[in-house]
């Protein structure tokens, strides 16, 4: 990723990805000031993005995410790196109004964290076959009321919309 920003003349440290979180009680990893880091890119090398430089960035966001592939499944250090790279390449993708394939990965981590958070237990299933890590990430911060009421369900079957006769 450092060659992304490196083509911008901006330059990255891994510091800037990683900061304390008293929710969590202990350095976690973060996009927070990737906005910042982009606008910067922006200002400062708007003549550069023509197709063909557009191309070359799509083609190493691309890179990175083959990269990230080869370690996941590694351990959950790993996959959670993994889904870090995927939602930085994601972020920049939408920047850069790239089409990128990022793939779904069925990370144990993340299926743990939106069942926790409440979720459908067959829809949880159903997602994390289907959908990426950053937007797995993200439904899974989002407020229980917007998905309660499957208590009763399992991996095989949602019940919480079933209508009784």
């Amino acid at each position: 990723m450092r060659d992304v920003f490196a083509k911008f003349r901006v330059s990255i440290r891994t510091a800037d990805f990683v900061e304390y979180s008293k929710d969590a009680g202990r350095k976690v990893v973060t996009l927070r000031k990737l906005e910042g880091i982009v606008d910067q890119i922006w200002k400062e090398n708007k003549e550069y993005f023509t197709d063909e430089n557009t191309e070359t960035i799509r083609k190493m966001l691309s890179h990175a995410l083959g990269e990230a592939e080869k370690i996941h499944y590694t351990s959950n250090l790993e996959n959670m790196v993994c889904l870090s790279i995927q939602t930085l390449v994601w972020s920049l993708g939408k920047f850069f109004t790239l089409e990128l394939h990022i793939s779904s990965w069925r990370l144990d981590i993340l299926e743990q964290r939106v069942l926790k958070a409440g979720w459908c237990k067959y829809w949880t299933q159903v997602y994390c076959l289907e959908y990426t890590g950053p937007l797995l990430h993200y439904l899974s911060g989002l407020p229980r009321s917007s998905h309660s009421g499957h208590e009763a369900c399992t991996a095989s079957s949602c019940t919480a919309h079933n209508v009784r006769d």
